[in-house]
């Protein structure tokens, strides 16, 4: 999440330090598209910029982080977003995450749960209390956005 942090606060001109697209002759080098001669292919990572672009907004304290889950939140157009990044380098750390909202504005709620290359999933949730809790199980080297939208 921190790298994350990072190439978000510091806006697009991280896009580019390194390759937009892969030369002629690579096979898998690191750009964002493969080369025209290998089929022109959108690779993952150029899907991770799509994911990652979510986030914009104003950003949102986080308390709380753990060894191997890290996270940021933002709110923008008065949807909450928290994006969770489950990592370390052995890839052997599972955990269900515990996640507080407060303050929020008592009413009916869009929950988004979203992970990257993976579920995504919706439901409707009542918080009368301004108070949303939920437990998040995340898988080795998972990366997962959790959204909140006040319905009307």
């Amino acid at each position: 999440a921190a790298v994350i942090r990072q190439l978000i606060s510091g806006g697009a001109s991280y896009i580019f330090s390194f390759e937009l697209k892969d030369g002629p002759g690579q096979t898998n080098g690191w750009g964002l598209v493969g080369h025209q001669n290998a089929g022109k292919k959108l690779k993952p990572r150029y899907h991770v910029y799509a994911f990652i672009d979510q986030m914009a907004g104003s950003r949102l304290q986080v308390t709380g982080e753990g060894t191997w889950v890290t996270g940021f939140a933002s709110v923008k157009d008065k949807i909450i977003r928290l994006l969770l990044v489950n990592f370390d380098r052995s890839g052997s750390h599972v955990e269900t995450v515990p996640i507080k909202f407060t303050n929020l504005d008592p009413g009916n709620y869009t929950v988004r749960q979203h992970f990257l290359f993976g579920t995504d999933t919706k439901t409707q949730q009542t918080i009368p209390d301004g108070v949303f809790e939920q437990k998040l199980y995340m898988s080795t080297q998972t990366v997962a956005i959790l959204e909140l939208t006040k319905t009307e």
